[in-house]
C-alpha cells in the first residue's frame, strides 16, 4: 500500500470553543460524553481552585464590627483587652451587667 492510499486515522474533533482549554470546553465535552482533553481539564481544575480560594477569602474576611461607646460592658471588655485602665462609666456598666447576671443565674 502506498502512502497516498493509506487509510487515514480518524482525527479527533477540535474544540469548538475559540479558546481551547477553558471550562466551557471542558463542560461541553463532558456533556457530550466525550473525554475531556488534558489542557481543558487542567484549565478547568485551575479555574475551580481559584473559585474555591475566592470563596474562602470571602468567608474568612474579617468583619468590621461597630465599636461600642464608653459606658457599656462591651467597652469595659475592650479596655481590658487592650490593657488600658477601665474608665468609670465602663466599670459601672460592667458591674451592673455582672450584678444582673448573678441575680438571674443564682438559682440555676
Amino acid at each position: 500500500m502506498t502512502q497516498a492510499h493509506a487509510k487515514k486515522q480518524p482525527t479527533r474533533t477540535p474544540c469548538r470553543h475559540p479558546l481551547c482549554g477553558d471550562s466551557a470546553t471542558y463542560y461541553e465535552r463532558v456533556a457530550r460524553g466525550a473525554e475531556a482533553r488534558p489542557h481543558c481539564r487542567a484549565h478547568h481544575l485551575e479555574w475551580k481552585y481559584l473559585q474555591h480560594v475566592q470563596r474562602l477569602r470571602d468567608r474568612y474576611e474579617p468583619r468590621q464590627r461597630a465599636v461600642m461607646p464608653c459606658g457599656t460592658a462591651a467597652a469595659a471588655a475592650r479596655h481590658r483587652r487592650r490593657k488600658e485602665p477601665v474608665c468609670d462609666p465602663c466599670r459601672l456598666a460592667d458591674n451592673a451587667r455582672t450584678t444582673e447576671w448573678k441575680a438571674r443565674n443564682r438559682d440555676a
